[in-house]
């Protein structure tokens, strides 16, 4: 049999065996274990021909499961600016600070994301006993603030202010509404008026009690209507100013029994000493009387 090829053919069937040697070297660099293919001699790119890991890929991976067997490590919360699992360990910028603190979480970037652009989704899980989790959103340099999930299990704890029904709490605990407990304590920031009760406490007389309220309509050491609607009040410090009046109330009471009793007593004197006139004037009459027969 004689063949003929012409200069176009014999490109064509040096170029096809060019690609098969290709092939074959390349293929020749993976090994067979079964029905399963490894490749242990550097890294392998899809979509790329510079892979910097074992399995680089430049495009979507669609999967129906993905298990991970190792997290990520960082140092440092803030400069997490690609999508993924991460743990820290004393990290900088964690959830809370201290000692021998363990986080588990993850991190979704923006899809413009780079090393010095870093906007994210962070949630971290804290290494405890007690359900803890933290969440929050950063800015272009990976700074943002930890928010805490609520929980119904263990005790809870909240550092800052919490607003329920407002976006502007001013205290620890600030409500826009009605509050219902069974029962409420608080904790005393003033002193208990027991003091009412010492020698030389300045009780106001009765009379300086009244020319007080004419003059201001409120009674002494009590703020004004006007002041508590402006100001509201400090329920501790109120109860215990309420508190100073009724002791101030009940000495005025002992006060006015003993005048009571006073008057009582001085009652009965006179009482006394009208029944000893009263018999001294029937004897004086009695006399009288006698003195007269005797004259007759």
């Amino acid at each position: 049999m004689n063949i003929r090829m012409t200069g176009k053919s014999c490109l064509t069937l040096f170029v096809l065996a060019l690609s098969l040697l290709n092939a074959a070297k390349a293929f020749s660099q993976w090994s067979p274990n079964g029905s399963a293919l490894y490749y242990n001699s550097g890294n392998v790119g899809i979509g790329t021909s510079s892979p910097i890991e074992k399995l680089h890929v430049v495009g979507n991976i669609l999967s129906n499961k993905l298990v991970l067997n190792d997290p990520n490590d960082t140092s440092d919360w803030n400069t997490l600016w690609q999508s993924g699992f991460f743990q820290s360990y004393n990290a900088l910028n964690s959830p809370e600070t201290g000692l021998n603190l363990w986080f588990w979480g993850i991190n979704l970037n923006h899809s413009a994301n780079n090393s010095s652009y870093r906007y994210n989704g962070q949630i971290a899980i804290k290494n405890s006993t007690i359900p803890t989790m933290y969440f929050r959103s950063t800015n272009r340099d990976g700074v943002g603030t930890w928010a805490k999930v609520v929980h119904s299990v263990g005790d809870q704890y909240i550092s800052g202010k919490l607003g329920v029904g407002t976006a502007n709490p001013d205290s620890e605990l600030t409500v826009k509404g009605n509050i219902h407990a069974e029962e409420v304590k608080v904790d005393l920031s003033v002193p208990g008026p027991d003091y009412v009760f010492k020698e030389d406490y300045n009780l106001k007389s009765l009379e300086e009690v009244q020319n007080y309220i004419k003059e201001h309509g409120h009674l002494p050491n009590i703020p004004s209507a006007k002041e508590m609607e402006v100001d509201g009040i400090h329920l501790g410090e109120m109860n215990m100013k309420l508190l100073e009046k009724i002791e101030e109330l009940t000495l005025y009471i002992l006060k006015q029994q003993d005048q009571l009793k006073q008057q009582k007593e001085k009652l009965g004197q006179m009482e006394e000493l009208q029944l000893t006139m009263g018999i001294q004037a029937h004897m004086i009459e009695e006399l009288r009387k006698e003195i007269k027969n005797l004259q007759k």
